[in-house]
């Protein structure tokens, strides 16, 4: 789950528990369960209103009741809940409440040391964290290793529990026992981006130092958190600063993030364009300060970036400057390294070239060739001594790349002792980081990385063969001796030479054209590819039409050899015999010979000029680069040659120096680079005016931007819509039981007076009946005595007599 989705589900459900990411903080020791085992990811607690308590119902309190021990029924309902799957599991407070009446206390710890309020602060909502807090739960508390909840609250990325932990007076600048770590140390290796703009607010120490005396900038280019360092670079942490092995924040950063290394590296450079002067910081660079200077096998900046190959830092100013002002220092062994490699070339031609024709006269008579046995003795000890460089550079690139793993394995291993047993991420990636170190996986240039010192080699073996041939020769007269010598003396001339190119590599005039020729034999190879597949196929119908089996065999096409090199002739528009052709096969010959050269002369090779064009266009500037980077590489290995006086005189040297070194600022900017600029400070302006008005909290300060405002004025009316929707759900469910009821009502008071109408209109009836059978009986009584007369004695009758 991500982030973003937590946060939605976090203000759709204010009081949920955020997603657990890859482990379970509490452990309850009357579990049987493994300590490694991990918890259900995903999973969510409610936390229900007190109000409702009474008539909710929750999966986990029949769990956790028969328990005998309180704190441990406590800890134990807390660890289920939090690695149950069900998302409709639900903290029951009236059950919390309960443990706590029994006697249970808010503060008691699982074997770890760790309370409920560490699991509080990575997974669950603030009301949650409230809820303990006003139950007397101690907020500062630590477990073992030292880390409060603020630690678990950072290093989760829980921004909104960090802010109120520290709002209920949590501790920012607290440490880990032994590690020293505070909770930004924590929020920075994580990559916890708001917990870091939080702690800073609230007043975190942006310099504060761990074990190792590492800040957090460190710890974060360390665990690769690129937008942590971001932030704390921004916010003024320092790229200069060293732990206690001597690798600096710059190094790390430089092998680790080479972009955000960039932005570090401005630290050490800066302009005054007002006075137009410039201040270089070089001292930040070298290990003038550190602590274990002269001892360390950390990496200087300058070395991460050559050894990174990092192109862009390597332009940097701040880089370009200190490879200048190094350059300068060591100039005088640099050219001690080139002329005794010059002087063997020159020296080797002459000698090459005064050979005689009979080679066992070589010396004769010698007091005429004298000087040759003096040339030879001083070219022999200047080979020998550069094979003894060679070897001495091999043997020391391979102890360098040893002792630097073996000092990045410990400086790693130390950091085991703090994993702690329930974080076991922490431990993962401390293991992969050894695993890296084994295979190698880093950085560290090998002696062969380098494909010169492979010519270097094949150039002394040529060597010491021709040498060996030479001694041969002049002891023994063969002819065969002398050929072979003088073809293998004459082939070695051209490696001679060509190796001085690898020399020329550190300087800015030369190299950038010595570092092409690597991206010229890739494009020769690519073309080549096209050029044989036409230069086969036509060498296989020149062979045929002329070849020694054919009807009429040409000269310089009837053998194999020199129908190879006739064919590479034919697009340079040589003589390749065409008149011989021609009268052997007069049409043959002008199809063969015309289309291989449009093919060849005109299409293949104004190919290859494009794709050469082409390439020097593109990487001349990586070129640049390049060179720069085999000249900072160079000047690394005239160090490591150096005395331990000269390495002290060079450190003093640029603390006196260049702590900092002022000089005048020549902007000389293209149209481009200053249209660049002016668009550059434009976004800039803007950036701050909207971080000022918009950027939330001042850090190290506490005060609120009217973003801040806006936003928690939407929290308000957030949280009010959703108790009005909350109400009007309520009132409509109210009205609608109403209704129901009146219904009924209705109903009933129908049925009611229906069977009171029923019952009234049959009373009516019963009497009407009644009334009927006395008037019926009087009637039959009245006809009994006089049948159809009225009666006698009726006193109507008697009143009409009367």
């Amino acid at each position: 789950m991500t982030s973003y989705e937590r946060m939605l589900q976090r203000e759709k459900c204010r009081s949920r528990k955020k997603s657990v990411r890859s482990y379970t903080i509490l452990h309850s020791e009357a579990e049987d369960q493994p300590e490694d085992c991990e918890s259900v990811e995903g999973t969510t607690l409610v936390v229900e209103n007190e109000t409702q308590i009474g008539q909710s119902t929750t999966s986990l309190r029949s769990r956790s009741s028969a328990k005998y021990d309180p704190n441990q029924a406590l800890l134990q309902y807390f660890a289920k809940l939090s690695s149950s799957p069900d998302v409709d599991d639900s903290l029951d407070l009236e059950h919390v409440q309960s443990l706590l009446h029994d006697g249970a206390s808010v503060n008691t710890c699982d074997r770890f040391g760790q309370t409920l309020l560490h699991e509080v602060s990575k997974t669950w909502g603030t009301d949650v964290a409230q809820f303990f807090i006003e139950k007397g739960a101690d907020i500062n508390k630590a477990d073992d290793y030292g880390r409060t909840p603020l630690h678990v609250a950072a290093s989760a990325e829980y921004s909104e529990m960090a802010r109120f932990l520290i709002e209920n007076s949590a501790d920012v600048h607290v440490t880990t026992a032994g590690e020293n770590q505070t909770p930004l140390h924590y929020a920075a290796k994580n990559e916890a981006v708001q917990c870091v703009k939080i702690l800073l607010a609230y007043g975190a120490d942006i310099d504060a130092r761990d074990y190792k005396l590492r800040t957090p900038l460190q710890v974060a280019a360390e665990h690769n958190s690129a937008e942590a360092t971001r932030i704390l670079l921004d916010e003024g942490a320092s790229a200069g600063v060293r732990d206690d092995s001597g690798m600096s924040a710059l190094a790390l950063l430089v092998s680790q993030m080479p972009v955000v290394a960039y932005r570090a590296l401005d630290q050490f450079h800066s302009v005054d364009r007002i006075h137009r002067k410039q201040n270089f910081y070089l001292n930040f660079l070298e290990t003038v300060d550190s602590p274990q200077e002269g001892k360390t096998s950390a990496p200087s900046p300058l070395q991460a970036a050559s050894q990174s190959n990092c192109l862009e830092l390597i332009m940097h100013p701040i880089f370009q400057r200190l490879i200048d002002v190094k350059w300068r220092y060591y100039q005088v062994e640099t050219w001690v390294d080139i002329l005794p490699n010059m002087l063997m070339a020159i020296l080797y031609t002459i000698l090459a070239c005064t050979v005689p024709r009979d080679v066992h006269n070589f010396y004769t008579p010698l007091t005429e060739t004298w000087w040759k046995i003096v040339i030879e003795i001083v070219f022999v000890a200047i080979t020998f001594n550069e094979i003894r460089k060679e070897v001495k550079e091999y043997y020391r690139s391979k102890k360098q790349s040893k002792t630097l793993k073996k000092w990045r394995k410990k400086e790693v291993e130390r950091d085991l002792a703090f994993c702690h047993p329930r974080w076991p991420q922490e431990r993962t990636f401390v293991e992969q980081e050894l695993r890296r170190i084994k295979k190698n996986k880093g950085n560290q240039q090998s002696y062969f990385s380098d494909a010169w010192n492979y010519i270097d080699w094949i150039t002394y073996a040529m060597l010491i063969v021709v040498i060996i041939l030479h001694m041969i020769n002049v002891l023994i007269d063969d002819k065969l001796y002398d050929g072979v010598f003088i073809r293998i003396l004459s082939c070695t001339v051209i490696p001679v030479w060509v190796r001085l190119l690898k020399y020329a590599r550190p300087f800015p005039g030369q190299g950038p054209f010595v570092v092409m020729l690597d991206h010229i034999i890739t494009d020769s190879s690519k073309w080549l590819f096209m050029v044989l597949m036409f230069y086969i196929p036509y060498a296989a119908a020149f062979w045929i039409m002329f070849g020694p089996q054919s009807q009429i065999p040409v000269k310089g096409y009837n053998g194999t050899t020199s129908l190879i090199y006739t064919i590479i002739r034919i697009p340079l528009l040589d003589d390749y015999n065409f008149v011989e052709l021609e009268k052997a096969a007069p049409y043959m010959a002008r199809v063969l010979c015309g289309s291989f050269i449009i093919i060849a002369a005109i299409v293949l090779m104004n190919l290859y000029i494009a794709l050469l064009s082409n390439t020097f266009q593109r990487v001349y500037d990586n070129a640049r680069a390049t060179a720069a980077i085999q000249r900072a590489r160079l000047l690394q290995d005239l160090e490591l040659d150096a005395s331990a006086k000269k390495l002290s005189r060079y450190r003093k040297y640029i603390s006196n120096n260049y702590s900092p070194e002022e000089t005048d600022y020549i902007a000389v900017l293209s149209e481009e680079e200053e249209q660049n600029r002016k668009q550059g400070e434009k976004v800039s302006e803007i950036h701050n005016i909207v971080s000022k008005r918009f950027g939330g909290k001042k850090f190290g300060k506490l005060e609120r931007s009217e973003f801040d405002s806006v936003l928690d004025d939407m929290d308000m009316l957030k949280r009010s819509h959703g108790d009005i929707k909350r109400s009007l759900s309520l009132l409509t469910s109210n009205l609608e039981e109403l209704t129901r009821t009146t219904s009924l009502i209705l109903e009933e008071r129908m049925r009611v007076d229906q069977e009171r109408y029923h019952k009234e209109q049959g009373d009516i009836l019963k009497r009407l009946s009644g009334i009927v059978g006395r008037l019926e009986s009087v009637y039959d009584i009245d006809n009994g005595r006089n049948p159809g007369q009225p009666l006698r004695n009726h006193k109507a009758n008697q009143t009409e007599k009367s």
